[in-house]
């Protein structure tokens, strides 16, 4: 109400222990606009009465009071201080200081103890009484001794001389504080009616016997669309749709003096009409006769409205409660039955024209009526009975307690058979009394398909394959125990959530809708599929998909039952990867091979050759043809060697049979070594072979495979390097775990095409050297399988006419 709303509501007393009701209206009290209080309006016109006749009593003490208040007499000088000559004691009862301290301002002066702002007032209103020779009366203010105002009456006059000169100044000061405040408080009380008056949202009207309203409070304007001023004077029957009903008022007014709660039909100014509620009272002069009425009337439309509403809504509860297919009970705190649905009388759980008199215990039938009728809601055995306890229990806790299961008898077909129940009790406060609502759920068949569940689920839980069940719009509702080894995901993770989130990016979008529109045809998809973990590896599932119908051929659920074949997946790929690896190397080495049997046949029939050349013709050969001959036959044995020495070489390598003997060497005396074994070579072309790495890098490697691939490059390298040309190498500053070593020279370079052949077994990759030299294109493929071995890899650089840089990186 303090925030501006109107209330009203219904409070209950006892008159000599006789109840009584009434009404009270509850509206924010305004003063310039602003909510000042709560007013609140009881219709019991007696007790309003009786508040008027306490509060004149209470006037009448405060008068009495008032006179018999001592005051101060006092004679005082005409000055600014005004000096008290003389002053009476009662000042100290008015101001809390002795009238010592005020006798010719021997402590103090009276004027310091008037306040501030009244002081001017008080010395023009007895300087202009003076100047006119009449007495004087004044009201101010006082400060008292603990600081708090109080209020004085002063009477007085001027004293005059004989030269008519003021002599001094004679008077009483009254201490009127108490009637300041009960002026103050007048005002104030007079305000706060005025403002309940003004701001009643019922409608108060007093009429004359004749019916002509009298007085009539603003709220008119919202009931019946009037204005006071338009309604005094007029007749009160204007306001009502069938005047007949003003009759009957005045009747029972005539009858008792006054009536409660009379329902009549009004009309408002614009004709509508509204239902409106009167307490009102004969008005009684002091001679016993009346002399007008008195009333409240409030609009109720709206709670008929409400009540017709509530009417039809009990209506709606009884019907739902007697419909409902699932038993109920309404029993009371003792536990006796008071209400049973159709349901509870059609299961005969009990019989309801004599349900009223049993105990709930005794009504439903329990597990034990089966062998003793003795122990039916009071036995011995009863002390464990789940309705009872049930009961019990929510009374005490007043909360509901549900979802407690029993066995309970029920009768079919003229046998009494046991039922499993859900039984749910729920607390109500009903009329101030405690009553329990008890809801008996037969689950019967549910807990016997439940136990075939088990049953089933049993099998589905310890099985190897993973099975899924989703609802019809593909979420899950059930996973076994597999699918978490499986997926790595736990069931809650994935309730409610579509499979889906299993699916890898490998698996084609037309496989998922194949899937689905076999499964929503009604029929059996088998496939498989390569789906993603938790840990976001990925597996392959072999899975059987199938729709779950109900008794009317619907598709209710999907069913699927995979396996995951990872493993044999991988075995079947590693047997036809090796397979294919089998077979490519087979037809690499038939290749190679055939290439290697034509060069070797060619350097060993040059051998031939030149051997029976000298054989045949030694004699006609002169001796610098001779040697020419025989250097000759030198070169085709030592590229037949160098051919054969590769040959073992690249047969260990690719045959596992390279062993590795790994120590730290230092690459500098390494690369020396295997330029001064080709510096010969070298320099029959007149090719300088530069060692650029820098001293004492060291790394640990296996000393012959080292050499063998630096010789193998720089050889090549010399190759395909002109007369007068330079090859150098070097070695980057290990990093990383790595050192990077390289072969440069300032040859003839490579087309792309050709580049990209080198290091490929298979690839006839044999080229003419500068000084027409031959090569079989072994020696790259042994630096690869070498370096391999290391555990590192190799790569060139090339452009026709600007030079190789062969390069391999290995661990240190």
């Amino acid at each position: 109400v303090l925030k501006g709303e109107n209330i009203n509501m219904v409070e209950e007393f006892n008159i000599d222990n006789v109840p009584n009701f009434v009404e009270l209206a509850l509206n924010p009290m305004r003063m310039e606009k602003k909510v000042i209080g709560v007013a609140c309006f009881s219709k019991d016109i007696t007790e309003q009465k009786r508040a008027e006749i306490s509060l004149k009593e209470s006037e009448n003490k405060y008068k009495t009071l008032v006179g018999n208040i001592p005051s101060t007499t006092y004679r005082c000088s005409m000055d600014k201080n005004w000096t008290m000559q003389f002053i009476s004691d009662e000042v100290e009862s008015l101001s809390g200081y002795p009238a010592s301290d005020f006798i010719n301002n021997s402590v103090r002066s009276f004027a310091s103890i008037i306040a501030p702002e009244d002081q001017e007032m008080i010395e023009k209103a007895i300087r202009l009484s003076v100047k006119k020779k009449k007495s004087y009366r004044i009201e101010y203010r006082i400060i008292h001794k603990n600081g708090k105002i109080r209020w004085a009456q002063e009477r007085g006059r001027a004293i005059f001389d004989k030269s008519n000169k003021v002599a001094c100044l004679d008077g009483v000061i009254t201490d009127i504080t108490s009637r300041k405040q009960a002026e103050a408080a007048l005002r104030e009380s007079e305000e706060q009616y005025r403002a309940i008056f003004n701001s009643m949202s019922d409608v108060f009207i007093r009429t004359d016997l004749k019916g002509n309203i009298l007085i009539v409070t603003p709220s008119i304007i919202d009931l019946f669309g009037y204005t006071p001023d338009e309604m005094v004077g007029k007749p009160v029957t204007d306001l009502y749709k069938d005047p007949a009903d003003r009759k009957k008022l005045i009747a029972q007014l005539s009858a008792k003096g006054f009536v409660r709660e009379f329902e009549a039909v009004f009309k408002t100014r614009t004709g509508e009409e509204k239902v409106g509620s009167i307490n009102a009272k004969l008005l009684i002069n002091e001679d016993g006769k009346p002399y007008g009425v008195e009333g409240i009337a409030r609009d109720i439309t709206y709670r008929k409205m409400a009540q017709k509403a509530l009417e039809e809504r009990t209506r709606e509860l009884d019907s739902i409660f007697e419909n409902t297919p699932i038993i109920l009970l309404l029993v009371d705190s003792l536990g006796r039955v008071l209400n049973v649905n159709k349901a509870g009388v059609h299961s005969k759980v009990l019989d309801k024209p004599q349900f009223t008199s049993l105990l709930a215990g005794e009504a439903i039938k329990c597990v034990n009526t089966i062998r003793t009728k003795t122990d039916c809601g009071k036995g011995e055995q009863c002390k464990n009975c789940v309705i009872k306890n049930t009961l019990e229990k929510t009374f005490a806790s007043k909360k509901n307690h549900t979802q407690v299961e029993g066995a309970i008898t029920i009768q079919k077909e003229n046998q009494e058979i046991e039922r499993r129940f859900i039984i749910s009790t729920a607390y109500i406060k009903f009329e101030e009394k405690d009553r329990v609502l008890i809801s008996l759920e037969d689950i019967t068949e549910m807990r016997e398909a439940e136990e075939e569940i088990r049953r089933l689920s049993a099998a589905v839980e310890q099985s190897k394959a993973t099975v899924v069940i989703t609802d019809k719009k593909g979420r899950i509702e059930y996973v076994n125990p597999q699918f978490e080894k499986s997926t790595g995901y736990k069931a809650s993770e994935v309730m409610l959530k579509n499979p889906r989130l299993l699916k890898s990016e490998n698996t084609p979008p037309e496989t998922y809708k194949e899937l689905w529109d076999t499964i929503s045809g009604g029929k059996t998809w088998q496939g498989e599929f390569l789906n993603v973990r938790k840990d976001k590896s990925e597996y392959w599932e072999s899975a059987n998909i199938s729709p779950i119908f109900n008794r009317k051929g619907e598709i209710t659920h999907f069913i699927a039952i995979k396996e995951d074949i990872t493993e044999r997946k991988r075995i079947q790929e590693e047997l036809i990867r090796s397979e294919k690896e089998l077979r490519e190397r087979n037809n690499e080495k038939s290749r190679y091979l055939s290439i290697l049997a034509h060069d070797l046949r060619g350097l060993v029939g040059s051998f031939h050759a030149y051997s029976n050349l000298i054989q045949t013709h030694f004699n006609d050969f002169s001796e610098e043809d001779l040697r020419e001959q025989i250097d000759l036959l030198t070169k085709a044995s030592g590229d037949s060697l160098n051919l054969l020495d590769n040959l073992l070489a690249w047969g260990k390598a690719t045959q596992g049979r390279l062993t590795l003997d790994m120590e730290k060497v230092d690459v500098f005396e390494q690369v020396n070594l295997v330029l001064g074994v080709l510096s010969e070579v070298a320099n029959n072309k007149k090719i300088k072979l530069l060692n650029n790495v820098i001293p004492q890098t060291f790394i640990h490697t296996d000393v012959n495979v080292f050499q063998t691939i630096i010789r193998n490059l720089v050889n090549n390298a010399i190759k395909f390097t002109p007369v007068e040309g330079s090859i150098s190498i070097e070695a980057s500053v290990p990093s990383e775990g790595k050192i990077q070593l390289s072969v440069t020279d300032t040859g003839i370079g490579m087309e792309e095409t050709t580049r990209k052949k080198l290091f490929k077994m298979g690839e006839k990759v044999v080229r003419e050297g500068t000084n027409h030299e031959q090569g079989t294109g072994l020696g790259l493929i042994i630096c690869k399988e070498m370096v391999s071995r290391l555990g590192g890899n190799i790569d060139v650089e090339s452009k026709p006419g600007e030079g190789s840089r062969f390069f391999f990186s290995i661990p240190v």
